[in-house]
């Protein structure tokens, strides 16, 4: 259940907040249409009730309540894109919504609506190569994600999607020639790294450009040590300092370097993390694993 209203909060979060752009964007178009405001007004009351969807889920709200409340809000965008079926952000919106509830079919069909009132908009091209993520289709996914990146390259957003994509998808992209061997992983840190710059500082960010650095097919552990510690100072908790240090320690080990490892090896408070620093402790006493590129990695991400 944890981890069901995790994925409802992340997924319908994005669209709350682009909620509040809704205004601000349809007037910049030129939008003066009276019976806008309206409809405006009718879909900020749909995103208040997704909003108390996921605050009654905080609040301990079972699942089965949180479904019928679900569909009332799912039952709301289709009477509302009834009444109103050229509202471009209400298919966005709406499509956005469906997607975060499993309804993927539904959810596509709302964003390609969206597509065909304004072609070209980024974040439809992100949401349809999402949906086609959620259902498995990687080489369906891969041009809308890669589009919206070229329509909107200053989005951090679009470019992190673009990079969890190519982390998951990556070796069967590779498989069926779409991409060249090892390429997905180096698309994948020029994405992290792009989306870093852009929020430079985001230590989420920051951690999958530096996490990213390990898998390439040949890293260059140094610079990937020297990425770990230029995030450090990103590092707000003490489980995200410590996750850091064992990364920059891990690093310096594999580059041969163990006297910097040792800088970075003081012991962990964090429970979860402290089998990994046992474990590189055994590597700088002399105790080397099998596979040194997993080493120290559990209890790290």
């Amino acid at each position: 259940m944890k981890d069901w209203m995790q994925q409802i909060w992340k997924r319908i979060g994005l669209a709350i907040v682009c909620g509040v752009l809704i205004s601000a964007g349809q007037g910049l178009a030129g939008q003066e249409d009276p019976g806008e405001s309206l409809a405006d007004k009718r879909l900020v009351e749909i995103l208040s009730a997704e909003r108390e969807m996921i605050r009654a889920s905080m609040e301990g709200v079972g699942q089965e309540g949180i479904l019928v409340r679900a569909q009332d809000i799912a039952r709301s965008y289709e009477s509302f894109l009834a009444e109103n079926p050229n509202h471009l952000y209400g298919w966005i919106l709406c499509g956005k919504f469906l997607r975060s509830v499993g309804a993927d079919a539904d959810a596509f069909a709302a964003l390609r609506k969206a597509d065909s009132l304004q072609p070209n908009l980024p974040v439809v091209q992100q949401q349809i190569g999402l949906v086609f993520m959620d259902q498995g289709a990687f080489e369906a996914a891969l041009p809308y994600l890669l589009r919206a990146v070229e329509l909107d390259p200053n989005e951090p957003e679009f470019h992190n999607d673009l990079g969890l994509f190519l982390v998951q998808f990556g070796s069967e992209l590779e498989d069926d020639g779409v991409l060249g061997q090892g390429r997905a992983s180096a698309l994948a840190l020029e994405s992290f790294q792009n989306a870093f710059r852009l929020d430079p500082e985001n230590f989420e960010r920051g951690w999958r450009w530096a996490e990213a650095h390990a898998d390439l097919p040949h890293p260059d552990w140094e610079a990937t040590a020297l990425a770990w510690e230029s995030i450090l100072p990103l590092a707000s908790t003490p489980i995200e300092v410590e996750a850091s240090r064992l990364q920059i320690s891990r690093a310096w080990i594999e580059a041969g370097q163990a006297d910097r490892a040792v800088q970075w090896m003081a012991p962990v408070e964090t429970v979860a993390l402290q089998p990994s620093w046992r474990q590189l402790q055994d590597r700088l006493n002399g105790g080397r694993d099998d596979d040194p590129a997993s080493s120290g990695a559990e209890g790290l991400e």
